[in-house]
């Protein structure tokens, strides 16, 4: 195959990809007939299957933009497949290669720069991914890797592998975890957020698995997995109910402590209670995206808006237009 190869080109990355796919297969011994790369073009080392035979004249400060004819026709090869664009080759010397090959030509249009010279000349299969560009006989849809799906898993005590393992097993999905176990002084493996979030974000999908603990909280975990924008798989936990009144009850400095978080909680509710009409503010306000859902300022009765403002605020107003402050 006659391609830019391992260099900042997105005909290189195609054809690394057919490449791939063609060595997969026992019945194909294939040589990439690759560019050579000079400074900062070339992005990685050439392969054992890899012979370097062409410059491309744009590409390096010498203005080499050679053809290794006689270097290609030595190999003996059965085929000759070229990834054609106007500017990667010598036309020329490209046209001396074609007529002097003895096996079967295939080309791959991937530009309508089409010189008279390949114009005119025939060959065994001519193909292009786009219909109307190049002269091609065959349209072949672009393909695409055929890669595994990930699936990501995380949390405190939020996954099953167990179970989800075989699942993806089955499905030919590549399983990950970040899970950790709930270890009394710590030491288990804990990505802080920001690499939490990168490594999430590579996921296919995330899967949390909950326990059945009806006296589970809320989860950060669940939280932190939608925030990724990825598809997210739970398995919800059980219907949250208040532990029995027994529990509840305890002597001490945890009884004391439990009685007066009780007492404030009476008591924010009494002085909210008092306030006519003020909602319940149900979050601090703070750089969270979600907020309780209110109507915007104007759309409401009313009552809303002007609880909202502070008193300090009214005043300033009331000033500013000359009326009394009420």
């Amino acid at each position: 195959m006659l391609t830019s190869w391992n260099t900042q080109c997105g005909i290189a990355e195609y054809s690394r990809a057919l490449v791939e796919a063609l060595r997969a297969r026992d019945d194909v011994e294939l040589v990439v007939l690759g560019s050579r790369n000079y400074d900062e073009r070339a992005v990685a080392p050439d392969e054992d299957y890899v012979v370097a035979c062409f410059d491309v004249e744009q590409w390096n400060r010498h203005g080499r933009h050679e053809l290794d004819v006689e270097r290609i026709l030595d190999l003996g090869l059965d085929v000759l497949h070229v990834q054609y664009q106007l500017g990667l080759y010598d036309i020329p010397r490209l046209v001396e290669l074609l007529e002097r090959f003895g096996g079967a030509t295939v080309i791959t249009w991937h530009d309508n720069w089409v010189p008279p010279e390949l114009l005119s000349r025939r060959f065994d299969a001519s193909i292009t991914h786009r219909l109307g560009v190049g002269p091609a006989d065959v349209v072949i849809p672009f393909g695409v890797r055929r890669l595994p799906a990930i699936v990501r898993t995380f949390g405190l005590g939020r996954s099953r592998a167990e179970v989800i393992a075989p699942i993806c097993e089955r499905n030919g999905w590549t399983f990950e975890s970040a899970a950790t176990s709930e270890t009394p002084f710590g030491g288990q493996h804990w990505r802080p957020w920001r690499e939490l979030h990168e490594w999430l974000r590579g996921a296919d999908a995330i899967v949390l698995w909950y326990a059945d603990d009806a006296l589970m909280g809320s989860s950060q975990a669940a939280h932190t997995a939608i925030a990724t924008r990825r598809p997210v798989v739970r398995r919800p936990p059980a219907p949250a109910r208040h532990p029995p009144q027994g529990r509840r009850r305890s002597s001490g400095a945890r009884g004391d402590a439990a009685r007066a978080v009780e007492h404030r909680r009476d008591d924010r509710r009494r002085r909210m209670g008092a306030r006519r009409g003020a909602p319940r503010r149900l979050l601090p306000a703070g750089p969270f995206e979600h907020r309780p859902r209110r109507l915007p300022a104007g759309l409401g009765s009313g009552r809303e808006h002007r609880h909202r403002r502070p008193a300090l605020h009214r005043r300033r107003r009331a000033h500013r237009n000359g009326r009394p402050a009420r």
